[in-house]
């Protein structure tokens, strides 16, 4: 049995990701990164989101500004997704959007120091 070098398996699965054989699957936490304590002049932020996630199959979680939940974010594809979106045991562990009216206060006032502490 031949033994593969390390740039001999990083072709392999190349090839296998162009045929469509190999799908990748990524989680990351940059959860210990001090992410709401970061102030350049406008005070601390009231929520941390990511910016637009272009990598397909990824799940990256971040805690909530209390410490006391963590979000995710999650870029699938719309068939997956759609497969997440109703599936009854995970569900049981999400809560909807706990962060919207965040969101809707940075929106509203995107350069405004009313969203900030």
């Amino acid at each position: 049995m031949k033994k593969l070098g390390h740039f001999e398996i990083l072709n392999k699965q190349a090839s296998g990701f162009v045929k469509g054989e190999i799908v990748s699957f990524s989680l990351t936490s940059p959860c210990n990164f001090p992410v709401y304590e970061a102030d350049f002049g406008w005070g601390k932020p009231l929520w941390v989101p990511y910016a637009k996630i272009s990598y397909k199959n990824l799940v990256a979680f971040t805690y909530t500004k209390e410490g006391d939940g963590i979000e995710a974010w999650i870029n699938l594809d719309q068939n997956d997704m759609s497969k997440s979106e109703t599936d009854e045991e995970l569900l049981r562990y999400v809560s909807s959007n706990p962060s919207v009216n965040v969101s809707a206060c940075i929106l509203r006032n995107l350069y405004s120091r009313r969203c900030f502490q």
